[in-house]
Protein backbone atom coordinates (compact mmCIF):
# COMPACT_ATOMS: atom_id res chain seq x y z
CA UNK A 1 0.00 0.00 0.00
CA UNK A 2 1.00 3.55 -1.18
CA UNK A 3 0.50 6.09 1.71
CA UNK A 4 1.02 10.00 1.35
CA UNK A 5 1.77 11.16 4.92
CA UNK A 6 1.74 14.72 6.21
CA UNK A 7 5.41 16.07 5.40
CA UNK A 8 5.08 15.31 2.71
CA UNK A 9 6.20 11.95 3.40
CA UNK A 10 5.44 8.97 1.29
CA UNK A 11 5.73 5.03 2.82
CA UNK A 12 5.01 1.73 1.57
CA UNK A 13 3.23 -0.78 3.86
CA UNK A 14 3.37 -3.86 3.30
CA UNK A 15 1.01 -6.42 5.14
CA UNK A 16 0.27 -10.79 4.63
CA UNK A 17 -2.97 -12.38 5.36
CA UNK A 18 -4.43 -9.74 2.75
CA UNK A 19 -3.95 -7.02 5.62
CA UNK A 20 -4.56 -8.95 8.56
CA UNK A 21 -0.98 -8.34 9.84
CA UNK A 22 1.71 -6.00 9.41
CA UNK A 23 5.07 -6.82 7.97
CA UNK A 24 6.80 -3.78 7.28
CA UNK A 25 6.66 0.40 6.49
CA UNK A 26 9.29 1.55 3.62
CA UNK A 27 10.51 5.30 3.34
CA UNK A 28 10.46 5.73 0.18
CA UNK A 29 11.04 9.52 -0.26
CA UNK A 30 8.70 13.17 -0.47
CA UNK A 31 6.01 14.36 -2.55
CA UNK A 32 5.42 17.89 -3.54
CA UNK A 33 2.57 17.63 -6.15
CA UNK A 34 2.56 16.40 -9.82
CA UNK A 35 3.06 13.12 -11.14
CA UNK A 36 6.49 12.51 -8.90
CA UNK A 37 5.24 9.05 -7.26
CA UNK A 38 5.11 5.55 -8.77
CA UNK A 39 3.83 2.78 -7.17
CA UNK A 40 3.35 -1.09 -8.65
CA UNK A 41 3.44 -4.72 -7.69
CA UNK A 42 4.39 -7.33 -9.79
CA UNK A 43 2.88 -10.75 -10.15
CA UNK A 44 5.44 -12.12 -8.04
CA UNK A 45 5.33 -10.01 -5.24
CA UNK A 46 7.99 -7.58 -6.29
CA UNK A 47 7.33 -4.08 -5.35
CA UNK A 48 8.10 -1.19 -7.12
CA UNK A 49 8.19 2.46 -5.31
CA UNK A 50 9.52 5.68 -5.96
CA UNK A 51 8.98 9.62 -5.19
CA UNK A 52 10.97 12.51 -6.10
CA UNK A 53 10.02 15.88 -5.57
CA UNK A 54 12.26 17.02 -8.17
CA UNK A 55 14.86 15.35 -10.89
CA UNK A 56 17.30 12.82 -10.57
CA UNK A 57 14.47 10.05 -9.69
CA UNK A 58 14.89 6.82 -8.31
CA UNK A 59 12.69 3.73 -8.17
CA UNK A 60 13.59 0.86 -5.98
CA UNK A 61 12.61 -2.77 -6.97
CA UNK A 62 12.04 -5.24 -3.52
CA UNK A 63 11.96 -8.93 -3.30
CA UNK A 64 8.09 -10.30 -2.12
CA UNK A 65 6.66 -8.07 0.77
CA UNK A 66 9.32 -5.36 0.19
CA UNK A 67 11.70 -7.46 2.12
CA UNK A 68 15.17 -6.65 0.33
CA UNK A 69 16.07 -4.40 -2.71
CA UNK A 70 16.09 -6.31 -6.02
CA UNK A 71 18.28 -3.04 -7.78
CA UNK A 72 17.49 0.13 -8.31
CA UNK A 73 16.55 2.15 -11.37
CA UNK A 74 18.08 5.61 -11.98
CA UNK A 75 16.61 8.58 -14.31
CA UNK A 76 15.78 12.24 -14.94
CA UNK A 77 12.48 12.32 -14.53
CA UNK A 78 10.62 11.18 -11.88
CA UNK A 79 9.27 7.61 -12.17
CA UNK A 80 5.24 7.61 -12.47
CA UNK A 81 1.85 5.75 -14.26
CA UNK A 82 4.15 2.19 -13.31
CA UNK A 83 3.29 -0.62 -15.37
CA UNK A 84 4.11 -4.08 -16.11
CA UNK A 85 3.76 -6.68 -18.81
CA UNK A 86 3.97 -10.47 -18.49
CA UNK A 87 7.86 -10.45 -18.99
CA UNK A 88 8.43 -7.57 -16.61
CA UNK A 89 9.31 -5.22 -19.10
CA UNK A 90 8.49 -2.14 -16.54
CA UNK A 91 6.52 1.34 -18.82
CA UNK A 92 7.07 4.70 -16.98
CA UNK A 93 7.07 8.26 -17.99
CA UNK A 94 11.14 8.99 -18.52
CA UNK A 95 10.21 12.42 -19.83
CA UNK A 96 7.12 14.95 -20.22
CA UNK A 97 4.76 13.38 -22.30
CA UNK A 98 7.28 10.47 -23.01
CA UNK A 99 6.78 6.60 -21.78
CA UNK A 100 9.85 4.67 -22.10
CA UNK A 101 10.03 0.60 -21.94
CA UNK A 102 12.34 -0.90 -19.52
CA UNK A 103 13.99 -4.38 -20.65
CA UNK A 104 12.95 -6.93 -17.78
CA UNK A 105 12.85 -3.69 -14.61
CA UNK A 106 16.54 -3.37 -15.69
CA UNK A 107 18.90 -0.13 -16.59
CA UNK A 108 18.15 -0.62 -20.42
CA UNK A 109 15.83 1.25 -22.23
CA UNK A 110 14.33 -0.28 -25.11
CA UNK A 111 11.88 1.56 -26.56
CA UNK A 112 10.26 5.06 -25.85
CA UNK A 113 7.31 6.54 -27.29
CA UNK A 114 5.95 10.60 -27.52
CA UNK A 115 3.06 11.97 -27.45
CA UNK A 116 1.56 10.10 -23.81
CA UNK A 117 -0.02 11.32 -21.01
CA UNK A 118 -1.40 9.11 -17.74
CA UNK A 119 -2.97 6.95 -18.00
CA UNK A 120 -1.45 3.42 -19.23
CA UNK A 121 -2.61 0.27 -19.35
CA UNK A 122 -0.58 -3.63 -20.78
CA UNK A 123 -2.86 -6.29 -21.89
CA UNK A 124 -1.57 -10.13 -21.07
CA UNK A 125 0.24 -9.79 -24.80
CA UNK A 126 2.23 -6.69 -23.89
CA UNK A 127 -0.18 -4.17 -26.36
CA UNK A 128 0.29 -0.89 -24.73
CA UNK A 129 -2.29 1.30 -24.21
CA UNK A 130 -1.95 5.22 -23.50
CA UNK A 131 -3.84 8.44 -23.52
CA UNK A 132 -2.15 10.66 -26.33
CA UNK A 133 -4.65 13.77 -25.16
CA UNK A 134 -6.62 15.64 -27.56
CA UNK A 135 -9.76 13.07 -26.97
CA UNK A 136 -6.98 9.80 -28.34
CA UNK A 137 -5.61 6.70 -27.62
CA UNK A 138 -3.69 5.00 -28.82
CA UNK A 139 -2.36 1.02 -28.51
CA UNK A 140 0.96 -0.05 -29.30
CA UNK A 141 2.47 -3.99 -30.22
CA UNK A 142 4.77 -5.14 -28.09
CA UNK A 143 8.20 -3.60 -29.65
CA UNK A 144 6.61 -1.65 -32.22
CA UNK A 145 6.74 2.23 -31.85
CA UNK A 146 3.89 3.24 -34.30
CA UNK A 147 -0.04 2.46 -32.80
CA UNK A 148 -1.77 -0.10 -34.52
CA UNK A 149 -5.06 0.90 -32.96
CA UNK A 150 -6.28 4.30 -32.82
CA UNK A 151 -9.09 5.57 -30.75
CA UNK A 152 -11.01 9.23 -31.37
CA UNK A 153 -14.51 7.91 -31.06
CA UNK A 154 -16.12 8.43 -27.29
CA UNK A 155 -13.04 9.56 -25.88
CA UNK A 156 -13.19 12.95 -23.63
CA UNK A 157 -10.38 14.93 -22.36
CA UNK A 158 -10.14 13.52 -19.23
CA UNK A 159 -9.70 10.00 -19.21
CA UNK A 160 -8.23 8.96 -15.99
CA UNK A 161 -8.04 4.87 -15.91
CA UNK A 162 -7.89 2.52 -19.18
CA UNK A 163 -7.85 -1.28 -18.44
CA UNK A 164 -7.30 -4.23 -20.89
CA UNK A 165 -9.93 -7.57 -20.15
CA UNK A 166 -9.02 -11.10 -20.76
CA UNK A 167 -10.62 -10.68 -24.25
CA UNK A 168 -8.50 -7.78 -24.99
CA UNK A 169 -11.74 -5.09 -24.76
CA UNK A 170 -10.05 -1.75 -23.55
CA UNK A 171 -11.86 0.44 -21.14
CA UNK A 172 -11.45 4.18 -20.85
CA UNK A 173 -12.66 5.85 -18.06
CA UNK A 174 -14.05 9.67 -18.97
CA UNK A 175 -14.49 11.95 -15.98
CA UNK A 176 -16.64 13.98 -17.59
CA UNK A 177 -16.11 17.51 -19.49
CA UNK A 178 -17.76 19.46 -16.39
CA UNK A 179 -19.62 19.56 -12.89
CA UNK A 180 -22.40 18.56 -14.43
CA UNK A 181 -21.53 15.67 -16.50
CA UNK A 182 -21.17 12.57 -14.65
CA UNK A 183 -18.76 10.52 -17.23
CA UNK A 184 -18.84 7.29 -18.54
CA UNK A 185 -16.98 4.28 -19.20
CA UNK A 186 -16.24 3.37 -22.92
CA UNK A 187 -15.63 0.15 -23.97
CA UNK A 188 -13.48 -1.13 -27.16
CA UNK A 189 -13.45 -4.44 -28.44
CA UNK A 190 -9.94 -5.36 -29.81
CA UNK A 191 -9.12 -2.98 -32.96
CA UNK A 192 -12.34 -0.92 -33.37
CA UNK A 193 -11.98 2.51 -33.51
CA UNK A 194 -15.47 3.39 -31.95
CA UNK A 195 -17.03 1.45 -28.64
CA UNK A 196 -19.33 -1.59 -28.79
CA UNK A 197 -21.04 0.20 -25.96
CA UNK A 198 -20.81 3.57 -23.42
CA UNK A 199 -21.38 2.32 -19.85
CA UNK A 200 -22.79 5.49 -17.83
CA UNK A 201 -25.50 3.54 -15.45
CA UNK A 202 -23.93 4.12 -12.15
CA UNK A 203 -21.09 6.31 -13.50
CA UNK A 204 -20.47 9.31 -10.99
CA UNK A 205 -16.76 10.94 -12.25
CA UNK A 206 -15.17 6.97 -12.39
CA UNK A 207 -10.85 7.88 -11.65
CA UNK A 208 -10.08 3.97 -11.09
CA UNK A 209 -11.01 0.56 -13.17
CA UNK A 210 -10.10 -2.88 -12.58
CA UNK A 211 -11.10 -6.04 -14.25
CA UNK A 212 -11.12 -9.72 -12.81
CA UNK A 213 -9.94 -12.93 -14.38
CA UNK A 214 -13.84 -13.31 -15.15
CA UNK A 215 -14.04 -10.22 -17.05
CA UNK A 216 -16.66 -8.36 -14.74
CA UNK A 217 -15.46 -4.84 -14.08
CA UNK A 218 -15.07 -2.60 -11.66
CA UNK A 219 -15.55 1.11 -11.69
CA UNK A 220 -14.43 3.35 -8.21
CA UNK A 221 -16.98 6.43 -8.84
CA UNK A 222 -15.85 9.91 -6.89
CA UNK A 223 -19.19 11.49 -7.10
CA UNK A 224 -18.03 13.25 -4.02
CA UNK A 225 -18.30 11.69 -0.44
CA UNK A 226 -20.34 10.35 0.90
CA UNK A 227 -21.83 9.04 -2.24
CA UNK A 228 -18.23 7.62 -3.27
CA UNK A 229 -18.68 4.32 -4.33
CA UNK A 230 -17.67 1.14 -6.41
CA UNK A 231 -20.05 -0.56 -9.25
CA UNK A 232 -19.42 -3.72 -10.37
CA UNK A 233 -20.48 -4.81 -13.96
CA UNK A 234 -20.72 -8.56 -15.63
CA UNK A 235 -18.64 -9.17 -19.37
CA UNK A 236 -21.34 -6.90 -21.78
CA UNK A 237 -22.76 -5.20 -19.59
CA UNK A 238 -23.78 -1.71 -18.93
CA UNK A 239 -25.61 -1.38 -15.69
CA UNK A 240 -24.30 -2.73 -12.37
CA UNK A 241 -24.31 -5.65 -11.08
CA UNK A 242 -23.30 -4.87 -7.66
CA UNK A 243 -22.87 -1.26 -6.00
CA UNK A 244 -20.31 -0.85 -2.91
CA UNK A 245 -21.21 2.13 -0.82
CA UNK A 246 -20.42 0.63 2.57
CA UNK A 247 -16.50 1.98 3.94
CA UNK A 248 -15.69 3.47 -0.08
CA UNK A 249 -14.09 6.67 -0.02
CA UNK A 250 -11.59 6.31 -2.76
CA UNK A 251 -8.62 8.33 -2.55
CA UNK A 252 -5.92 8.78 -6.12
CA UNK A 253 -2.87 10.27 -6.61
CA UNK A 254 -1.85 11.11 -10.25
CA UNK A 255 0.42 8.90 -11.54
CA UNK A 256 0.45 6.72 -8.90
CA UNK A 257 -1.12 3.78 -8.93
CA UNK A 258 -4.61 2.12 -8.56
CA UNK A 259 -6.72 2.19 -5.73
CA UNK A 260 -8.61 -0.57 -6.56
CA UNK A 261 -6.52 -4.24 -6.71
CA UNK A 262 -8.28 -7.90 -6.59
CA UNK A 263 -6.18 -11.17 -5.82
CA UNK A 264 -6.15 -14.23 -6.98
CA UNK A 265 -9.39 -15.10 -4.49
CA UNK A 266 -11.72 -12.34 -6.29
CA UNK A 267 -11.77 -9.94 -3.12
CA UNK A 268 -11.76 -6.13 -3.70
CA UNK A 269 -8.98 -3.92 -2.02
CA UNK A 270 -10.10 -0.10 -1.93
CA UNK A 271 -7.91 2.36 -0.93
CA UNK A 272 -9.66 4.96 1.04
CA UNK A 273 -7.62 8.31 1.89
CA UNK A 274 -8.13 10.33 4.61
CA UNK A 275 -11.35 13.08 4.61
CA UNK A 276 -10.12 14.57 7.77
CA UNK A 277 -7.02 15.13 9.61
CA UNK A 278 -8.67 12.90 11.97
CA UNK A 279 -8.71 10.36 9.72
CA UNK A 280 -6.14 8.44 8.64
CA UNK A 281 -8.09 6.61 6.04
CA UNK A 282 -7.62 2.64 5.59
CA UNK A 283 -8.03 0.37 2.83
CA UNK A 284 -11.32 -1.78 3.19
CA UNK A 285 -11.91 -5.30 1.60
CA UNK A 286 -14.55 -6.96 0.06
CA UNK A 287 -15.44 -10.75 -0.89
CA UNK A 288 -16.21 -11.73 -4.09
CA UNK A 289 -20.15 -10.77 -4.61
CA UNK A 290 -20.31 -8.67 -1.20
CA UNK A 291 -20.91 -5.44 -0.73
CA UNK A 292 -20.25 -4.83 2.75
CA UNK A 293 -16.30 -4.94 4.11
CA UNK A 294 -14.81 -8.33 5.45
CA UNK A 295 -12.19 -6.65 6.99
CA UNK A 296 -10.62 -2.75 7.37
CA UNK A 297 -7.20 -1.96 7.70
CA UNK A 298 -6.16 0.90 9.46
CA UNK A 299 -2.49 -0.08 11.07
CA UNK A 300 -0.20 2.26 10.00
CA UNK A 301 -2.11 3.74 6.78
CA UNK A 302 -1.34 7.74 6.34
CA UNK A 303 -3.57 8.71 3.92
CA UNK A 304 -3.34 5.89 1.28
CA UNK A 305 -3.93 6.35 -2.38
CA UNK A 306 -2.89 3.22 -3.78
CA UNK A 307 -3.50 -0.51 -3.77
CA UNK A 308 -1.47 -3.65 -4.90
CA UNK A 309 -1.80 -7.64 -4.43
CA UNK A 310 1.13 -9.95 -4.15
CA UNK A 311 0.93 -13.90 -4.16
Amino acid sequence: MLNQESGPQVTVTTYSGGGASLLRSINVGTYNGGYQVGFAVDPSGRLYASAAPQRDAVLTIYTNRGAKIVRTLYQTHPFSVLMLDGTSNLYTFCAAARVCEYAKAKQRIIRRLPKANPPLAVDASGDLALFEGQDSLRVFAPGHSQPYWQITSGVNSSVDALAFDPSGNLYAANRGVNQGDPGSVAVYAPGDSSPSRIITGGIVHPMALAVDGAGNLYALNMGGAPSNSVTVYAPGGSEPIRTITDGVVGSGMPGAGSPLALDASGDLYVANAAVAQKNAGSVTVYPPGGTSPIRTVTQSVQNPVAVGIGP
